[in-house]
């Protein structure tokens, strides 16, 4: 996998920022003492996401091996050097997926899928909704028999894991927990923000859940 490979693979996974908000940015746009970057999305709205900190390194290395002057964050490899398209981005992570370099059929918009259980009532609901978050060292999976208590009494009951945690934690729970706790402000408090982000993809996607009407 070249550096650009990893280097986009990284960001992809840990901002879950679309194609499109990829495409637009520029090396300006990153935070490195934060591990930010502001992006424009949908309707030219601007929101903040944060990559881990192995994101972090590999971009680095990825823009220390340029020597073009593109503003861009990521350029084709062709030249003359331009940024890299929607298509070119969507290419680039098929073409790592195709040489089994990644487990699945990968395409970018799955990168930033967030895993969903839920539990429904075997009877009539109640018209109501639970989603109940793991703590800091917990996971989604660890809730399923606190689900099942508020189906048994018709709540519609849902979890997801918070961002970077159960299968989206990229690194052992003792080390997560311990940069979490090392410094709220850069870690521990964006992890939040990116959570309540997710709220409404969440909520959207339950329309979309096989369910039982």
């Amino acid at each position: 996998m070249s550096l650009r490979e990893r280097a986009l693979l990284e960001f992809l996974y840990s901002t879950g920022c679309r194609v499109g908000e990829v495409e637009k940015l520029n090396v300006e746009d990153l935070n490195w003492e934060n591990c930010s970057a502001i992006v424009n999305g949908k309707g030219s709205k601007q929101r903040e996401v944060y990559f881990t900190s192995e994101c972090k390194v590999w971009l680095k290395k990825y823009l220390a091996s340029r020597d073009d002057l593109c503003k861009a964050l990521f350029v084709t490899d062709a030249h003359p050097t331009r940024r890299m398209a929607i298509p070119t981005i969507r290419w680039a992570v098929k073409r790592i997926a195709d040489r089994g370099e990644i487990e699945a059929n990968v395409y970018p918009h799955r990168l930033d899928h967030i895993p969903i259980i839920w539990e429904e009532p075997d009877e009539e609901r109640n018209g109501h909704l639970v989603i109940w978050l793991p703590g800091m060292t917990g996971s989604m999976d660890e809730l399923r028999s606190h689900l099942r208590m508020f189906a048994d009494a018709g709540f519609l009951a849902v979890s997801y894991d918070p961002y970077e945690h159960g299968e989206r934690m990229r690194e052992s729970r003792e080390l997560f927990i311990g940069k979490l706790r090392s410094n709220k402000r850069r870690f521990f408090w964006p992890m939040i923000a990116m959570t309540a982000e997710e709220y409404p993809r969440v909520m959207t996607s339950l329309t979309n859940l096989p369910m039982t009407c």
